[in-house]
């Protein structure tokens, strides 16, 4: 099937400039809810030391509840700890440890 119509580049044309810098995109409006309805959170990560995986899963359940509150099921309730499902015996504290005396 041929194609109902063609494109010749004009015969006088100026030749092509040269791409133009613009300044950076504004930053993108990203979307709050996804396409099933659930909302999305986004958190920015304050640049910091190289954390243990626990400390940077403590300091991010800190941070959330800072904003949420939790409930068991009309009862809120409050957390100050937490464990990984592969150590549910090791509790981690949700506040951040004080420094020790050789730590400053």
């Amino acid at each position: 099937m041929k194609p109902a119509f063609r494109i010749e580049p004009l015969a006088d044309a100026a030749p092509a400039a040269a791409p133009r810098a613009d300044p950076a995109p504004a930053e993108t409006a990203w979307p709050t809810i996804d396409d099933k309805g659930d909302a999305i959170f986004r958190f920015k990560l304050k640049p910091q030391a190289q954390l243990s995986l626990d400390e940077f899963y403590r300091a991010q359940l800190h941070d959330l509840l800072k904003v949420v509150r939790l409930y068991v099921g009309t009862t809120p309730v409050l957390v100050d700890g937490f464990a990984f499902r592969r150590e549910p015996d090791r509790i981690q504290p949700l506040q951040p440890r004080a420094p020790e005396q050789g730590d400053r």
